[in-house]
């Protein structure tokens, strides 16, 4: 299946004494990730825009329904690689996704192919995924859609132990680097998408936050914050380009 159940998520800036505090009150409903080496692995995403940076400037003026377009994929090389479309109608989540052929994923990357292109490089494995891909070729084409930021960081993920439903994500490290830097993501020499480069701590889980979850971000007194990596990343990347250099 492409798209994912309707999911909620909410995000915080922390120190690694809160992480650490959080984990400890919540390692009784709480198990690693299976990816990854006790669910740490790293995730690097090349978002796509339009010329005038349609996806960045909804973000920007709060469009109650917006999607992003991206090219993610794990680990410090090219592996397991997928094209997405992240979908937000007001708080609500929900993600379209097909899986792609390595050699087709590098050239996306190296922009030697645009997303119009992407019927070469898909892995077409049900009727939904190629009605994805057919759509995603038609709007990179048609909104021009243009590799423009790459961001990357190390993830420390759980999942509950009894509803694997709900997740719980540590992102440290978070930089941009230019589109077609794929290959330094795992240097961790990039531009930090927050000045004090705080950990993202996000917590999803599907219909209703569970109590214990959003009390135990609260005793840690971690900070609500409304966080786009993308955008972030954009402004470190592009200030002239955004009218702000």
């Amino acid at each position: 299946m492409t798209r994912a159940l309707y999911r909620y998520e909410l995000k915080y800036f922390v120190a690694a004494s809160q992480r650490d505090k959080f984990l400890e009150l919540t390692n009784f409903a709480l198990i690693p990730d299976t990816h990854g080496a006790d669910g740490l692995y790293r995730v690097t995403s090349q978002y796509y825009d339009t010329p005038d940076l349609e996806a960045y400037w909804e973000k920007i003026d709060g469009v109650n329904k917006r999607q992003k377009y991206r090219l993610r994929f794990y680990g410090p090389e090219l592996q397991t690689p997928f094209f997405e479309i992240k979908h937000r109608h007001n708080r609500v989540i929900s993600k379209e996704r097909v899986p792609l052929q390595l050699e087709g994923a590098q050239a996306l990357l190296e922009k030697r192919i645009g997303l119009d292109k992407i019927g070469d490089c898909a892995l077409l494995e049900t009727e939904e995924n190629a009605e994805l891909v057919e759509r995603l070729g038609f709007l990179g084409g048609h909104l021009d859609l243009q590799a423009k930021a790459l961001i990357s960081y190390q993830r420390w993920a759980y999942i509950g132990a009894d509803d694997p439903g709900i997740r719980v994500t540590f992102d440290h490290n978070c930089m941009a680097y230019s589109a077609e830097e794929y290959l330094r993501t795992d240097s961790n020499q990039g531009d930090f998408l927050e000045q004090g480069n705080p950990i993202v701590l996000e917590l999803k889980f599907n219909e209703v936050a569970p109590v214990w979850l959003v009390e135990t971000a609260r005793a840690i007194e971690a900070r609500p914050v409304r966080f786009s990596k993308y955008a972030k990343g954009l402004v470190q990347l592009s200030e002239e380009l955004l009218g702000t250099g």
